[in-house]
C-alpha cells in the first residue's frame, strides 16, 4: 500500500521484469519509466531539511534546517554527528579554517569544525559560535570559491558580505525581498535574486556594494546561481530557467520548466562545471550538459529537489517530500548512466564511473 511513483503522464504497462512502464505523456509522446535499484539510488530518513551541503573532500555532507544540522558519510549513508545551529536556512563547509557557515534565525554564524574518533567510529561536532551578522534572520550565505569572503542575504532585504579573516564588512545597498544570493569566483560580483517581490534580479559590486546591473523580471521569484568557470550565470524562477553570459549579461539560453510552481528552484552546477540539475518538474529533476544545454537524463520520484554534487560529480543530493516529510535521496550517476547505456540511450562525456573519492 505505498506509494512509489507520481509522475504527469498516463502509465499502461509493466515489463515482464516489472522494472519498466510504458504509457503516454504530453498527449501522444511515447515514454518509457524505470525503476532504480539501490545501487542507484539510496533514501535516508526522514529529516526536516531545508538544504544540503557537502563537503569539499567528498566525504561528508550536512543536511540543515529547523532541527539544526545532521552530518552523513555519503559513502554509507549513516548518520556521523549533529548540532544544534538553530532555524538554519543555509551552510557551507569552510575547510580554509576548518570551520562551517550558517545562516538562519541566530543570524549569520561561524562554527569551528571537529572531526572526532570514538568508538562508534568518525564523528563530527560543532564549537562556540561566531556570530558575524547577528539581530538579524539570514535567508542565505555563500561562501567566495576561495573561502576568504561569504556574501549574506537576509530578510530585511539588505545583504553584507563579510571578510573572514577580519570580519569586516560590505554593505549592499538593499532590494525588496531580496532572498538568495550568489558570488562570483573572483569576487567581483555579487548575484541577489528576490522572493514574493518584483525587484527582479540585481548584480552588485562586491568590493563597493554599489548596484551595477539590474535584470528585471515579470515572475514573482528569482534564484541566481553561478557556474563554476563563473562564466555563465543562471537565475532559476517558477516558470523558466534562464541563463546569461557573466559581465556583459548576454542572453544564452532558456529552460521552461513543465509547469509552474509555487516554489521558486535554482541551478544546481555540479563541482567541476560539466553537469546541471534542475527542478523540471514537483517529480522530476533533469540533468543537463551545463556548457551545451544538452538534456542527459532524468530521475523521477515523490517531489523533489536538486541540491547538491558530490565533488567528483557522481552523485547528486535531493530532497523529496514524502508524506509531508522531507528525505534525503542520494541518486549514483554512474550507475544511472550505465543502465542508459544499456538501453542503448549514450550519456557522452562525462567522468568516467571507475573509481573516485567520493567512494568510501
Amino acid at each position: 500500500g505505498v506509494q512509489l511513483l507520481t509522475t504527469p503522464g498516463s502509465p499502461r504497462h509493466f515489463s515482464a521484469d516489472g522494472r519498466r512502464i510504458a504509457g503516454l505523456a504530453g498527449g501522444d509522446q511515447l515514454v518509457i519509466w524505470e525503476f532504480a535499484h539501490d545501487q542507484e539510488c539510496r533514501r535516508l530518513p526522514a529529516h526536516l531539511t531545508h538544504g544540503v551541503t557537502v563537503h569539499p573532500d567528498g566525504s561528508t555532507f550536512a543536511a540543515y534546517g529547523r532541527n539544526g544540522t545532521t552530518f552523513f558519510d555519503l559513502g554509507s549513508g549513516e548518520k556521523i554527528g549533529e548540532a544544534n545551529t538553530g532555524d538554519t536556512y543555509s551552510a557551507a563547509f569552510c575547510t580554509n579554517q576548518e570551520s562551517m557557515i550558517t545562516g538562519g534565525a541566530a543570524g549569520l554564524v561561524r562554527w569551528p569544525l571537529r572531526q572526532l574518533d570514538d568508538v562508534s567510529g568518525q564523528r563530527w561536532e560543532l564549537g562556540p559560535r561566531d556570530v558575524l551578522w547577528e539581530d538579524i534572520r539570514i535567508r542565505e550565505a555563500v561562501l567566495s570559491a576561495d573561502q576568504r569572503q561569504v556574501a549574506a542575504a537576509s530578510v530585511r532585504g539588505i545583504g553584507r558580505v563579510v571578510d573572514l579573516s577580519n570580519e569586516e564588512f560590505q554593505p549592499l545597498q538593499g532590494q525588496p525581498g531580496m532572498h538568495n544570493v550568489a558570488i562570483s569566483p573572483d569576487v567581483k560580483f555579487v548575484i541577489s535574486g528576490a522572493w514574493r517581490a518584483t525587484s527582479g534580479t540585481r548584480v552588485w559590486d562586491a568590493e563597493t556594494g554599489k548596484l551595477v546591473h539590474q535584470f528585471k523580471h515579470s515572475f514573482p521569484c528569482s534564484l541566481p546561481r553561478i557556474s563554476p568557470d563563473g562564466r555563465v550565470l543562471a537565475i532559476g524562477s517558477d516558470a523558466t530557467y534562464q541563463f546569461y553570459e557573466m559581465g556583459t549579461w548576454r542572453p544564452l539560453h532558456m529552460i521552461e520548466r513543465e509547469q509552474r510552481s509555487n516554489t521558486c528552484d535554482s541551478v544546481c552546477f555540479s563541482p567541476d562545471g560539466r553537469l546541471m540539475a534542475l527542478n523540471y518538474s514537483r517529480e522530476e529533476v533533469r540533468l543537463y550538459d551545463a556548457k551545451t544545454f544538452e538534456l542527459l537524463a532524468a530521475v523521477v520520484s515523490r517531489q523533489q529537489t536538486a541540491h547538491s554534487f558530490c565533488r567528483e560529480s557522481r552523485r547528486l543530493i535531493v530532497t523529496e517530500i514524502d508524506g509531508g516529510l522531507r528525505r534525503l535521496r542520494i541518486w549514483d550517476l554512474p550507475g544511472v548512466r550505465k543502465r542508459l547505456g544499456e538501453l542503448g540511450l549514450v550519456w557522452e562525456d562525462h567522468p568516467s564511473p571507475n573509481g573516485s573519492d567520493c567512494d568510501r
